[in-house]
């Protein structure tokens, strides 16, 4: 079958030949899609193919979806993976994103719209990783600022996702402000002129600085992790992937850093975890670590595109 190249390359990778035939000819309509039903066959695809994301079931014969994405990190690190699993593999699930190119996971069964949407910013975020090396020649120095920034909030993303306590992250020492990015949401009446929160730079926490906002983003967040609790217990698809970019989308543009985002978490998982039963507290944890993940992840992603998009058009 004709291939646009022009489309971005994604992988799909699955023992299960049905599966894989059945996303490739959901998914050609908007990537270049191609296949493997073995981690051998896929490696071979990556070494040859220009892909940007692979997408690979976490149980496989041999090598699970995590070590299969463990060794694409190690050949192509720039290549954004995407683990298909079942909500019974949640210490995979947090080792998987654990991994530097590890976007996130699709539970089955998957919505349509929902995978879309995830590989669509997977392969941003592929892309973005293109254009990081590409401006580091024409503005050293802002760049250099940003990825300090972006720096700061992988190491808060990496503690939480290694088991470390979420309060760890007050102790992650902040870099000195940087240049806001400028949004590319008009109509956003957010004030987008705020540099990343920092403790060592003198920002005040976002809970000081706009409280109603504040309380708004946790009424927000504790109905996303109720909405992560309904979707693990019913199987229902709540098309969280969306709704957590939203989120993160709207954190960046109020300069949010790791410890707004820290003490959204705790205030929300608290809060509900008082009188909760042990069988509820224990899905809250494992939920809200996960959200937790997944929202930082989105948030890194965030200030790269946003920061990276000002670069290339100031350098155009």
């Amino acid at each position: 079958m004709f291939e646009d190249k022009s489309r971005p390359a994604i992988l799909i990778v699955d023992d299960e030949e049905n599966v894989t035939r059945s996303l490739a000819r959901s998914l050609r309509d908007q990537f270049q899609v191609f296949t493997a039903s073995s981690a051998g066959e896929a490696l071979d695809i990556i070494a040859r193919e220009d892909i940007a994301v692979v997408l690979t079931d976490q149980r496989m014969p041999g090598l699970t979806g995590v070590e299969l994405l463990d060794q694409v990190r190690h050949v192509r690190p720039e290549v954004v993976g995407i683990i298909i699993s079942g909500y019974t593999d949640i210490v995979a699930l947090v080792d998987a994103i654990n991994l530097g190119t590890v976007r996130g996971y699709v539970p089955k069964p998957w919505d349509l719209a929902d995978l879309r949407q995830r590989l669509e910013s997977a392969v941003h975020s592929y892309q973005a990783s293109f254009l990081s090396r590409e401006v580091l020649h024409s503005s050293a120095e802002a760049v250099t600022r940003m990825q300090k920034e972006i720096s700061w909030l992988q190491q808060a993303l990496d503690m939480v996702a290694s088991g470390e306590s979420v309060q760890s992250l007050l102790t992650v020492e902040a870099p000195s402000q940087m240049e806001p990015a400028a949004s590319t949401d008009t109509s956003s009446t957010t004030n987008t002129s705020r540099s990343v929160r920092s403790e060592d730079s003198g920002s005040s926490l976002l809970r000081e600085d706009m409280p109603e906002t504040f309380q708004q983003i946790i009424q927000d967040y504790s109905e996303l992790l109720e909405l992560a609790l309904d979707q693990r217990v019913y199987k229902v698809n709540h098309r969280m992937a969306s709704r957590v970019r939203s989120l993160s989308k709207w954190l960046g543009q109020l300069r949010a850093g790791p410890r707004d985002v820290v003490e959204i978490h705790s205030t929300v998982l608290k809060k509900k975890l008082d009188g909760a039963t042990s069988l509820r507290e224990q899905a809250l944890v494992e939920e809200s670590r996960l959200l937790l993940l997944e929202l930082m992840g989105h948030l890194i992603n965030y200030y790269r595109v946003n920061f990276l998009a000002q670069q290339d058009v100031s350098t155009s």
